[in-house]
């Protein structure tokens, strides 16, 4: 939702951040599937509208810092090797993207954004917001 500039108003942005950030916050209670969509939902909308997140990041940051500041030495290898891998593939991805905006050939769509509309429709979010 926060993809579609109907709901950057100040008091859904807020409401959906906390949301995510609660995601993120309760791993142990969630599958873990859920604490990596809302945390790409953030890289997503971070991407495409920063201007939106910035207010939040007082809430969104700590979770996360939490998080990484209460894992043992082998888990946090293994988070520091996995971003390393995954830096290294957002900086090929962008370079990439670059050279097709030069050229002239570019998706609507990154790959961030496909995946977060693939877990629900559009439709349903029009609808419910009809009905408020």
């Amino acid at each position: 939702m926060l993809l579609i500039d109907l709901y950057h108003g100040e008091s859904a942005v807020a409401c959906l951040v906390e949301a995510l950030v609660a995601n993120i916050r309760e791993p142990a209670t969630l599958l873990g599937e859920t604490k990596r969509l809302a945390l790409t939902v953030f890289c997503a909308v971070g991407k495409k509208f920063p201007q939106i997140l910035e207010p939040h990041l007082s809430i969104i940051i700590p979770p996360m810092m939490q998080y990484l500041s209460t894992v043992d030495a082998t888990t946090a290898k293994s988070i520091t090797d996995f971003h390393k891998r995954v830096l290294t593939k957002l900086v090929v991805q962008e370079q990439q993207k670059m050279e097709q905006i030069q050229v002239g050939d570019t998706n609507e769509m990154d790959e961030e954004e496909q995946e977060i509309w693939a877990v629900g429709n559009i439709g349903t979010f029009a609808s419910n917001v009809d009905q408020e």
